[in-house]
């Protein structure tokens, strides 16, 4: 019986976290789909402006689903990073190349790997599970979200930068720069141009193609280290006990119906 309510809670939590996300989704698209229908009606200036500088919106029947934003401001910081020492960039894109050809082998073992223990599991055993859904209001609280969207846009603008940075290595044109809003995820985009991407040899395209995970890799490196070494630089300003101490249970966690 408790198990069955805990169970109950848990699926309850779930669906009314769901229902939280829902409603801020709608409500944020909401404020965006009249602030622009009010620019466009009644500030052709400002509505102008924002064309100007190329800020689009998708829309799926009658409410947007994208907002775009693009931009050259960029360009010339990626021109700059570019024209460091030749041989040392290659170097450094060749070394993505290696990394992404093995994360490719690996990532393509991995999901293997958890297919295979997903369809042989039983019950509520999970069989070894590797990767799991990351699936905001189910397993990420609500709380978390801003952290866990702005480590997305994060990611993807250091994502794309890299293969900017890389496709002007090559000489390849970089026409601009964007980040997107699609929903409720956060991305960005680099536009080279594809005749001349197109054109080069396979080594070269393999260095442009890799250089956003290789990137990927480093900033990832980069937050683990300073996961590690994080308490003991703040340790001045903060007293931690010995131990493990919880200071919060999200609802989300079926321990919490026992807890509270």
């Amino acid at each position: 019986l408790v198990l069955s309510l805990v169970g109950w809670e848990l699926v309850k939590n779930m669906i009314e976290n769901l229902l939280s996300v829902l409603k801020v989704t709608l409500f944020f698209w909401g404020i965006i789909f009249f602030t622009l229908w009010m620019i466009q009606k009644y500030s052709k200036s400002l509505w102008m402006t924002l064309v100007k500088n190329h800020v689009t919106v998708r829309y799926f029947y009658i409410f947007p689903v994208s907002v775009t934003w693009y931009t050259h401001l960029l360009n010339k910081p990626m021109q700059k990073v570019a024209s460091i020492w030749k041989p040392l960039l290659d170097l450094w894109f060749g070394s993505g190349v290696i990394f992404g050809l093995m994360a490719m082998v690996g990532s393509v073992a991995i999901l293997i790997w958890n297919l295979v223990n997903m369809m042989t599991a039983t019950g509520t055993d999970t069989g070894g599970q590797i990767l799991t859904p990351v699936l905001p209001g189910v397993n990420v609280p609500n709380s978390q979200l801003p952290y866990y969207f702005l480590a997305l846009l994060g990611s993807g603008v250091i994502h794309e930068l890299g293969h900017g940075i890389a496709a002007l290595n090559e000489n390849i044109p970089v026409n601009g720069f964007g980040g997107f809003l699609m929903l409720i995820y956060p991305g960005a985009f680099v536009d080279i141009a594809l005749n001349d991407f197109s054109s080069l040899e396979s080594k070269k395209i393999l260095k442009i193609v890799c250089a956003g995970v290789w990137h990927n890799l480093l900033v990832a490196l980069l937050a683990y280290l300073l996961i590690l070494v994080g308490p003991t630089v703040s340790s001045p300003i903060y007293f931690s006990p010995d131990g493990v101490v919880v200071t919060h249970v999200a609802e989300v966690f079926a321990i919490y119906i026992l807890i509270y």
